[in-house]
C-alpha cells in the first residue's frame, strides 16, 4: 500500500506555507493537483491519494479547497482529507467499503472529517472550513462524494473531461430552480 498525502504532512500544520501549485502522481493511472488561483497569497487547498495493491487498482483521493472568508482554512482543508483517506484506505484495506452502502459510509467518513476539522480548535483557536471532494476507485468502479463546490472530473486519455460531481452549493440550488448561472454565481451567498 502507498500512502500520500500533500508534502505538508511532516510539518506543524499552519507553520509553513503550503507550494503555490501542488502536483502528485500516486500511480501511473491516478494524478492530482491544486493551485493557489489569481486571487490568493496562500494555498489552502490540500490534496491526499492512497493506492491499495489488490487484484484490482484500488484508491481513494481526497482533495479540499479551503474556504477564503475563514480563518486557518488551509489547516482545515488538510485535516479534512487525511482524515477521509485514513478512514477509507483503512476500510478498503479491511475489505469492509461496501458498494451497496455508499451513502452511509461516506456519510460517516464525512462526519468524522467534519469532528476532526473542529477539533483543530480546541486549543481556543478559530476553526476553518473548507468544501472536499472524494474519489474511491474499487474492483473496477469509482464512488464519488463531495461537499461544497469542489468537484470530481474524469479525465480519459482520449475523449474530452467528463465532470462526474455536482456542487453542493447555494447557486447550484438556485440554477436548477431557473436562475442563470451568471446571476445565480453572482448572488450573495453563492458558494454557501
Amino acid at each position: 500500500m502507498t500512502h500520500h498525502h500533500d508534502q505538508e504532512d511532516t510539518r506543524e500544520l499552519g507553520r509553513l506555507p503550503r507550494p503555490r501549485n501542488f502536483v502528485r502522481l500516486a500511480a501511473p493511472w491516478l494524478g492530482g493537483a491544486t493551485d493557489i488561483g489569481r486571487r490568493h497569497h496562500l494555498n489552502q487547498d490540500a490534496l491526499a491519494m492512497w493506492t491499495g495493491a489488490t487484484p484490482f487498482p484500488q484508491a481513494v483521493m481526497a482533495i479540499s479547497d479551503g474556504v477564503s472568508s475563514a480563518p486557518h482554512s488551509e489547516r482545515a482543508s488538510l485535516t479534512a482529507v487525511t482524515t477521509v483517506i485514513d478512514q477509507l484506505s483503512s476500510r478498503l484495506g479491511q475489505g469492509q467499503f461496501d458498494h451497496g452502502r455508499l451513502g452511509e459510509i461516506f456519510n460517516q467518513v464525512f462526519e468524522t472529517a467534519n469532528h476532526a476539522v473542529l477539533a483543530d480548535g480546541a486549543d481556543g483557536s478559530a476553526v476553518g472550513s473548507c468544501t472536499l471532494v472524494v474519489a474511491v476507485v474499487d474492483a473496477g468502479r469509482v464512488a464519488i462524494a463531495n461537499i461544497g463546490d469542489t468537484r470530481a472530473y474524469w479525465l480519459p486519455d482520449s475523449a474530452p473531461a467528463l465532470q462526474l460531481s455536482t456542487d453542493d452549493s447555494v447557486a447550484q440550488a438556485q440554477m436548477e430552480l431557473g436562475m442563470s448561472r451568471a446571476e445565480a454565481e453572482n448572488s450573495i451567498h453563492a458558494h454557501a
